[in-house]
């Protein structure tokens, strides 16, 4: 009850409407994709959401409303569709082409949250749901079939990670790497880190972290 307060009051602050607030917390938590592609998951994915906002309606979007939910959200520069300005000025940030594997950029098309939008993700995360966004958007990478890369902003960010995605595969991991100290790095563009730092993490041939 206390959490659907708060999202209520997040709307109101932010003026969305149900679907828009369902359609960038989906971004938000997901990541960058096509609308088109996504509108059929998102609208399954909403179909179980148990917030009753004061209409005494749910926060269902049918998968033809996804659309005019994104749009209007686009035109609040909540999201945007990701063009090849953006791309470069993304590319233009990093200190050289070496540093490609420490960051998401998003591909040419996809919708992602713009800067305005990721601040409003950070607030919803933290103040609503109290999650812990450095841990939660820590940055993993399959360097080979055997072998993850972490990201994060501290070791102990980066032991905290292990603990909540790998803890329950622990039999799996065959060794982890000191940590390695890193410049700039981000999972999501709009979440920045001027600093962090790596490990590696070996596991079986045959793992899977679900």
């Amino acid at each position: 009850m206390y959490c659907e307060v708060l999202i209520k009051n997040f709307l109101k602050k932010y003026q969305l409407n149900t679907h828009e607030y369902e359609i960038f917390s989906f971004f938000a938590t997901h990541g960058p994709g096509s609308i088109d592609e996504l509108a059929p998951f998102i609208s399954s994915e909403t179909r179980d959401n148990d917030v009753v906002f004061d209409d005494n309606s749910f926060s269902y979007v049918k998968e033809e409303e996804c659309l005019i939910a994104t749009e209007s959200l686009i035109a609040k520069n909540i999201l945007n569709i990701t063009n090849q300005d953006i791309i470069d000025e993304l590319k233009a940030i990093l200190p050289s082409d070496e540093d490609t594997e420490a960051v998401e950029i998003p591909n040419l098309g996809e919708i992602e949250l713009t800067i305005k939008g990721g601040k409003m993700a950070i607030e919803l995360f933290k103040e609503v749901y109290g999650w812990n966004h450095k841990v939660m958007w820590g940055r993993e990478i399959n360097i080979s079939s055997t072998q993850i890369r972490l990201f994060n902003t501290t070791v102990e960010n980066i032991k905290q990670h292990i603990n909540d995605c790998f803890g329950h595969v622990k039999k799996d991991i065959r060794k982890i790497s000191c940590p390695n100290p890193i410049g700039p790095w981000w999972n999501r563009h709009w979440l920045r880190f001027p600093n962090g730092v790596t490990v590696d993490i070996d596991v079986c041939a045959n793992f899977e972290c679900l």
